[in-house]
């Protein structure tokens, strides 16, 4: 089996998981794993955040920038990949071509991430991430650490997104932690 097929492979049954959670239970994890973001020291000297606004299913990190008392970005999606704009949550809004909340285009951009929040179908507890296909946070993720070594990221789930093993090919960026509502934990010294 290709590693292409291996991963659509992984991102039905990822989605199924996912899916079958209800939604109250979905609320509370989400609450649950943005504490968990909050009280760890992942976010120790940060200035800048990128969140995403959760989407269908996601796990939603909406209480770590209701909190954080740094900047917040969000990402956009450009034909060049992904755009990272300072703006407050109620300012986001569908966009094309995925429908995806966005911050305005009069926002400004923001390069210097020190963390990512980021999504995904599944994760490992070695730091691989499966995301959606399109290979926007991979490319994010690759770019910001050019420019900043130091820069962090890390998988919000659920607990049933956190699996043994994902399929991974060298352009697949991993993540420092993963967090879900039973805690956050670092995937690599």
């Amino acid at each position: 089996m290709s590693l292409h097929s291996e991963k659509v492979a992984a991102r039905q049954a990822l989605k199924a998981r996912r899916a079958a959670l209800p939604d109250a239970a979905r609320r509370l994890a989400s609450a649950t794993a943005a504490r968990h973001v909050l009280t760890s020291h992942i976010l120790d000297g940060a200035r800048t955040v990128a969140l995403f606004a959760a989407f269908g299913d996601e796990a939603d990190p909406a209480l770590v920038g209701e909190l954080f008392e740094g900047t917040i970005v969000y990402p956009a999606v450009t034909p060049e990949g992904l755009v990272f704009r300072a703006a407050p949550r109620f300012t986001l809004a569908p966009a094309p071509p995925f429908g995806i909340p966005e911050p305005p285009t009069s926002a400004r951009a923001i390069e210097d991430i020190d963390v990512f929040v980021t999504p995904g179908l599944g994760f490992t507890r070695d730091g691989r991430r499966l995301g959606y296909g399109k290979g926007y946070y991979d490319r994010a993720l690759t770019a910001a650490r050019a420019r900043n070594p130091a820069t962090r990221a890390i998988g919000f789930g659920f607990t049933t997104q956190l699996v043994d093993d994902l399929p991974a090919g060298p352009d697949d960026a991993i993540v420092d932690a993963v967090v879900t509502e039973d805690g956050l934990f670092f995937t690599h010294p």
